[in-house]
């Protein structure tokens, strides 16, 4: 495991990427993330980058009848002070950006970046679009906003502010999580988008 800043470097340079190499990162910013994942993370000196919707820290997350708890200012703040984490900004509300008018896309991008660089000390450098979606307006908006790189889950790898990453959940299985770490999961993946 390598922090998500040495991939994102290596592409940056046009260097290819390297397989054996994986940055671990989460979005949304729930609780159980500080609670459960960091632990675990940092006794095996695992890097990972904590991708945080900045105006849910402190409340929850509703999916339906569930609601599970957000961050809070604390737990954010003591994940940034871990040398092997990263913070970096899911949005400010967690809202598909390429939906919004130009002017709350920029605040929603702006208001997430200060609030967790005033939170926790340190730049954020990497956005990670909310469900992955982003648009050319959107990509223009994070680079004016100071962001260093955006990243996604359902398009190609196509080059700064559109880098893929390859979604992983509770509900994949072994199998699929082979495939998903194997050299043909992009290959099928574009097949079966046509």
């Amino acid at each position: 495991m390598v922090p998500l800043s040495r991939v994102l470097e290596r592409r940056a340079a046009g260097e290819p990427a390297d397989r054996s190499e994986l940055a671990i990162t989460f979005d949304d910013g729930y609780a159980d993330n500080f609670e459960l994942a960091a632990p675990v993370l940092a006794q095996h000196r695992f890097p990972a980058t904590f991708f945080v919707a900045a105006g849910l820290i402190d409340g929850t997350f509703d999916h339906g009848p569930a609601r599970l708890a957000a961050l809070t200012r604390g737990q954010v703040a003591e994940l940034s002070r871990e040398p092997l984490f990263e913070v970096g900004s899911h949005g400010h509300t967690h809202v598909s950006l390429p939906e919004l008018d130009r002017p709350t896309l920029e605040r929603e991008l702006t208001q997430s970046r200060r609030t967790l660089q005033d939170l926790t000390g340190k730049p954020v450098r990497w956005v990670a679009y909310p469900y992955g979606s982003f648009d050319e307006t959107t990509v223009r908006v994070a680079e004016s906003a100071g962001y260093e790189d955006g990243l996604t889950v359902w398009t190609r790898d196509e080059g700064r502010f559109r880098r893929l990453r390859i979604p992983i959940s509770a509900s994949d299985r072994v199998l699929g999580l082979g495939l998903k770490l194997g050299r043909l999961y992009f290959p099928l993946k574009r097949l079966f988008k046509r």
